[in-house]
């Protein structure tokens, strides 16, 4: 599994990774994040965005499930 960090933020889960060319994915959704990239999350809604840094990419994704 590569570089994935899973934060907790209320009832969503957020996990950020390193981006395959460069940068970072981060993705959320409600309740467990399971899989290592946003395509295998299982579930209905799953969230995604990306940035230059872990961070940039986490505060975006949170953005847009309104957190």
């Amino acid at each position: 599994m590569r570089d994935v960090q899973v934060t907790k933020h209320g009832a969503f889960q957020a996990a950020t990774a390193p981006g395959a060319d460069g940068g970072f994915v981060a993705w959320a959704k409600m309740g467990p994040i399971t899989g290592d990239c946003p395509v295998s999350a299982p579930g209905e809604h799953v969230w995604f965005c990306f940035g230059a840094s872990r961070d940039e990419a986490l505060r975006a994704v949170l953005a847009d499930v309104g957190l």
